[in-house]
């Protein structure tokens, strides 16, 4: 097996600084992605990217659309697109947009311009505005009619209901200023979300009334230090019979096997690469519905790691990225038809970074 990086260049873009794991694919196949700004008061970007024919669509800028909708104030900021962009069952595509200035990493002052969730339709390019918040919600999932949305701080979870557009809220908890880059959403539409006490973790499981139905034990999950530095859940990948996976900020592997009537079997996995730790932001399903596969950061080097659930052996080879400087690789599950997978994050430039798309490509020998 070898793996063959390429670099997707990016349309210039007004302020673009990063990709923190805002990725997504339509029906169509076309994938979607979500580019942060630079400093407050600027705007988070979204795109549509054609594979077959290797050309980027301008979606919309959150500013400019807010602005046209009555919503912006002056000085207001919508820096970042962190979230997921998910289909929902309405052909919909949802994310959510946030903002940071005037947060306290410490969990004691949320950001002034809070976030909003929206849905743009895939072809049109129309956006419309469901609701605002005042958290800053950073991760998104959907399944059924159920969009869920986790903010900060102390692990807030919201429930939208696409049918009727209701959206209900609770809190999981959390300490300090932890708070997880994502949150899972099953086949079924239920929704796990960390909570930390202490240093002691457990995962959540949720229904849409925001009832909880289960709690499993994450060993490994909570580490030594500021909670704030801990990202919770990074990578994460959903099959349709309702099995998830996840892995988290230490490098540890969970299984989420689920079932229509009953709650969900959290399963510990140990460490997702063979050598155990390093960070690993990203995970994909491989096309055996049995092997994951993502990047793992071990100090300055990427590895990509393969892993057999069944079996549970494991491979890792490096990655060759020695053409990027500053490089920061994140979060994502997104693949298109031909079977290539993204990553997305940051790299140096001449005067500060820029966004960056890598597509992975898998091929024998």
């Amino acid at each position: 097996m070898r793996l063959l990086l390429h670099e997707i260049p990016l349309p210039d873009l007004l302020d673009a600084d990063a990709i923190w794991g805002a990725t997504g694919r339509d029906a169509q196949g076309r994938i979607w992605i979500g580019v942060s700004g630079k400093r407050f008061g600027s705007s988070g970007h979204l795109l549509r990217f054609d594979p077959d024919t290797q050309t980027w669509t301008l979606a919309g800028r959150v500013l400019d659309v807010l602005s046209r909708a009555g919503l912006a104030a002056p000085g207001m900021g919508q820096v970042k697109l962190h979230s997921r962009i998910v289909q929902a069952d309405d052909g919909w595509m949802y994310f959510t947009s946030m903002d940071e200035e005037g947060e306290r990493e410490d969990g004691s002052a949320l950001p002034k311009w809070g976030s909003h969730l929206w849905r743009v339709h895939p072809d049109t390019l129309e956006w419309q505005h469901r609701f605002a918040s005042p958290d800053a919600l950073i991760a998104l999932g959907a399944a059924g009619d159920s969009v869920w949305a986790l903010g900060y701080w102390n692990h807030v979870v919201v429930h939208h209901d696409i049918r009727n557009a209701t959206t209900t809220r609770t809190t999981a908890g959390s300490l300090a200023g932890h708070i997880s880059r994502n949150l899972v959403v099953d086949a079924r539409g239920r929704a796990f979300v960390p909570r930390l006490s202490g240093g002691e973790a457990e995962l959540l499981e949720f229904d849409a009334s925001l009832q909880v139905q289960g709690r499993s034990a994450l060993p490994g999950y909570a580490m030594p230090g500021d909670p704030g530095a801990n990202h919770g859940i990074t990578g994460l990948v959903t099959r349709v019979d309702g099995a998830a996976w996840f892995t988290t900020h230490a490098g540890k592997l969970f299984g989420i096997t689920s079932a229509a009537d009953s709650t969900a079997k959290v399963n510990v996995l140990g460490d997702f690469h063979p050598a155990g730790g390093g960070y690993a932001p990203s995970l994909f399903l491989l096309d055996d519905g049995t092997t994951l596969a993502g990047v793992v950061q071990r100090g300055s080097r990427f590895d990509w790691v393969e892993r057999d659930v069944i079996r549970g052996s494991a491979t890792s080879v490096a990655l060759d990225t020695s053409r990027w400087s500053g490089l920061l690789l994140y979060g994502s599950m997104t693949r298109d038809r031909a079977g290539r997978f993204y990553v997305v994050g940051r790299a140096n430039k001449a005067k500060g970074h820029r966004p960056l798309v890598v597509a992975i490509e898998r091929v024998a020998g």
